[in-house]
């Protein structure tokens, strides 16, 4: 792909540009906020009841998945051909993921809190390059200028050590 550098000419370099996926962030964000999460088995449930959807590493072990912790109306309309829910067959109810998982615990949504970490995390990310966000807990970070900043400064090393 061509890029058009800073002084007008165009690059004729490939991007490089990073997938960054922060895995179980609203679990990470709850126990930011709260360290005596730490180590504990936590789920985070939709406002509506509908589900589980983030589970920590603790609760993914002990077998909890997202979807799970879903009512009972919700799992009857999967298993009648629901086709926005069908992905919710097989999961298991609040009470069921609660017996799999001793000490689980269940937090609420905090949409805004997580928006607000999402936020920071962009401008911590964007030290690094360009960032496109498309949702709170997944990014492109495009690295290309960076990364060819180093490559020259490391082939101008290169050709100071073969002067040697």
């Amino acid at each position: 792909e061509h890029e058009e550098e800073e002084g007008g000419q165009e690059e004729d370099r490939l991007r490089v540009v990073l997938h960054v996926d922060v895995d179980a962030f609203y679990c990470a964000v709850e126990r930011m906020d709260d360290p005596s999460l730490l180590h504990v088995p936590i789920a985070v449930q939709q406002f509506n009841s509908g589900g589980f959807v983030a589970v920590s590493y603790e609760a993914k072990a002990k077998g909890i998945r997202k979807g799970d912790g879903v009512g009972a109306g919700g799992r009857a309309a999967a298993r009648a051909g629901n086709e926005r829910l069908k992905g919710l067959v097989g999961r298991v109810s609040m009470e069921e993921a609660k017996v799999k998982c001793p000490g689980l615990r269940v937090l609420p949504m905090r949409t805004e809190r997580y928006r607000e970490v999402a936020r920071e995390l962009q401008e911590q990310l964007r030290e690094w390059g360009e960032v496109e966000k498309t949702s709170y807990d997944d990014f492109y970070l495009d690295v290309s200028k960076m990364v060819r900043r180093r490559e020259g400064a490391g082939q101008g090393e290169e050709q100071r050590l073969e002067e040697q």
